[in-house]
């Protein structure tokens, strides 16, 4: 099997310059103005992969940010599939005045590369793209089929109903392992299970004018009284949901799963 470390000691210089001409890249999702930039951020992949065995494209999001979708599927239908999972978009770099160094100008100090997304989350899926890149130029196929799914609007943003029906699920999408970087801790391997979608809800709640007498004042709800209420009253005892079809109850195949998750493994130290 080809040697990864000997790898990245002599490919060093050129996996830092490209994670750089991606992290130059606002792919700030939240601002509209930056939607050519997320465009370019999603074709970046398939650029740095020039040459590469693995197939790549750029799954369209109507109203949403564009995800990234990648394949190597060599090992056969028998073999398992590993599904790396993350996104290229990052968060808005305000305050400027924080930063060091600007946030879109790359730049190495200390012996880590600064900027927007370093670690968050296009260095992680840079590395992970490179070294099966590697893997496949020297052994010419891998012991399992390989699979990344890469959002544009932040993890489980892009992949809900704005993304075309055929996109929203790439056939076989489901894999017997699903990765991100996030899930573990420095030198240990960490099983997730059950991982929650991304939701932003914003409620405007508006009572009483602030003119309000003290002598109506106790007929009239509390804008902030109402909300802690409305809080209080989403989940039941036990932290049980109130509201149908806010959480999908776990099904047969869940409690199973969790089930092997607690069973020991041996972790391997990534460093």
């Amino acid at each position: 099997m080809a040697d990864i470390d000997a790898f990245v000691q002599a490919e060093a210089d050129a996996l830092v310059r490209e994670l750089s001409e991606w992290c130059a890249i606002p792919s700030i999702s939240s601002d509209p103005e930056r939607a050519g930039d997320v465009r370019r951020s999603a074709e970046h992949p398939g650029r740095a992969d020039g040459g590469g065995r693995a197939r790549h494209r750029v799954l369209a999001a109507e109203g949403g940010q564009p995800a990234v979708y990648g394949e190597w599927l060599g090992a056969g239908a028998e073999a398992p599939t590993v599904t790396v999972y993350g996104h290229h978009d990052v968060q808005p770099a305000d305050p400027l005045e924080e930063w060091t160094t600007p946030p879109f100008e790359p730049t190495v100090r200390d012996g880590y590369l600064r900027a927007r997304g370093a670690s968050d989350d296009k260095g992680q899926i840079h590395f992970q793209v490179s070294a099966i890149r590697h893997l496949l130029a020297a052994d010419g196929r891998l012991p399992v089929n390989v699979k990344f799914f890469v959002e544009g609007g932040g993890v489980g943003v892009a992949h809900d109903r704005r993304v075309p029906g055929r996109a929203r699920r790439p056939a076989g999408l489901r894999p017997h392992l699903c990765l991100r970087h996030r899930d573990g801790r420095r030198g240990r391997a960490v099983a997730g299970h059950g991982h929650a979608r991304a939701r932003l809800l914003q409620v405007d709640l508006r009572t009483a004018r602030p003119t309000c007498t003290r002598a109506r004042s106790g007929a009239v709800p509390n804008a902030l009284a109402e909300l802690v209420r409305l809080l209080a009253e989403a989940q039941g005892r036990g932290r049980a949901h109130r509201h149908p079809g806010l959480v999908r109850r776990r099904g047969r195949a869940d409690r199973r799963g969790a089930g092997q998750l607690r069973r020991p493994c041996r972790s391997t130290p990534t460093s």
